[in-house]
Order: structure tokens, then C-alpha cells, then sequence
């Protein structure tokens, strides 16, 4: 479906909070999510990385593959999830694009205090309902299983309350999607 609402001057947009190129594994599952867009002809315009780790330019730079160096837009700061602030990416950049764009979003900050309420805005507020095509999220819940990996930022939320806000932004009209 997202194929045939896109018009010759549709843009491609990938917000991309928590956007730090050093993986444990080696495998970077960002780029694996642009090349799987790519396999389906969806190439991205913009692609905005929020990453509140410190990193040196030339090592982002370095990290990212040519094709991605005039559409990339490290952004080197945390996100904040209060409405209206300039660092809200669904504020100050989501915002700025119609319906008629592709617009993807990944949330994975590791910090439930702020994913959860920017979740949640995109699960209350209709105008994102009609610009966000697919969402991508790591819920940080308490399951047994992962613990050992998210620690302490996984103690309030559970697999239920998971399962029912991903059905609830699916019944809004967003696409989402548990992220790795």
C-alpha cells in the first residue's frame, strides 16, 4: 500500500532516535532496515539520527555507507518527549512533512522514561496517525529473558502492556513493529 500513495514529489523520511552506530554484534540493524526499503525501491531523502552517546564526527561518518552521506543527518543530542520542544523529533521534524511522504520512525533510546511518552503521543495525537507509515519500536519491558541485557530499564512496563499499545497504534493506522 505504501507504494501507491506515493506521489513523484513524495519525500522519504527515516527518524532514527537512538541512532548509535556501534552495535554489539558487529551488524548495524539499521542499515539492515535501509537496505531492506531499498530491496522495494524506497531509497530515503532524509534520514535523521538522534544519538545522545558522543561520538566523533569522522568515526559516524566513516561508520556510513556513500550512499547514505547526502541524506544523513547526525544529530548528536538526546531526544526530549515534552510536545512542542525543538529536540521532540515528532515535534520538530515529523511535523514538517505531509502524508503523501514515506515516513518510517525508530525509537529504541533505552530510557523508558522518554520512549514510552513519545509512544504514546504518536498513539494519541491523530495528525501522526496520518504521517507515520511504519514504526519501529524496542519496548523495554520486564521479560525475564532480556534483563540481563536492558538491566534497569526494563522494570515497569510488561509483555501485556506491550502487546496492547503495539495493537493500539495498528488500530490508529501505524504500522508497528517490535524493533531488535
Amino acid at each position: 500500500a505504501m507504494c501507491r500513495a506515493l506521489k513523484p514529489t513524495s519525500r522519504r523520511i527515516l527518524i532514527d532516535m537512538g541512532a548509535s552506530l556501534d552495535f554489539h554484534s558487529g551488524n548495524q540493524p539499521i542499515m539492515f532496515l535501509l537496505n531492506q526499503f531499498e530491496k522495494f525501491g524506497f531509497h530515503f531523502d532524509h534520514i535523521y539520527a538522534f544519538e545522545i552517546t558522543g561520538a566523533e564526527p569522522q568515526h559516524v561518518y566513516d561508520t556510513i555507507p556513500q550512499k547514505y552521506m547526502s541524506s544523513y543527518h547526525w544529530i548528536n543530542v538526546g531526544v526530549n518527549d515534552q510536545d512542542g520542544h525543538k529536540l521532540n523529533p515528532l515535534h520538530s521534524i515529523l511535523k514538517q512533512f505531509d502524508p503523501d511522504d514515506l515516513i518510517v520512525v525508530k525509537l529504541d533510546i533505552d530510557t523508558p522514561q522518554i520512549e514510552l511518552p513519545l509512544a504514546m503521543q504518536l498513539l494519541k495525537d491523530p495528525v501522526y496517525h496520518e504521517l507515520v507509515d511504519q514504526f519501529y519500536f524496542e519496548h523495554h519491558v520486564a521479560l525475564k529473558e532480556l534483563l540481563p541485557y536492558w538491566g534497569g530499564a526494563a522494570k515497569k512496563q510488561t509483555v501485556k502492556e506491550s502487546i496492547d499499545l503495539f495493537l493500539a497504534l495498528r488500530e490508529k493506522g501505524i504500522p508497528a513493529h517490535f524493533w531488535p
